[in-house]
């Protein structure tokens, strides 16, 4: 693979969520808007 190519998958990669990422997000929004914060973990715990 090219040194551009490699870039741009990386910049890609970085800048676009995965379908797994998004899914994670949008769960945690919801947390959020309903104020269900006990449901929420720390990064260490995950």
């Amino acid at each position: 693979m090219s040194v551009t190519k490699r870039k741009v998958m990386d910049f890609l990669e970085d800048v676009f969520l995965t379908a797994e990422e998004y899914v994670l997000l949008k769960e945690v929004d919801e947390i959020i808007r309903e104020k269900r914060f006990n449901e929420l973990k720390s990064l260490d715990e995950v």
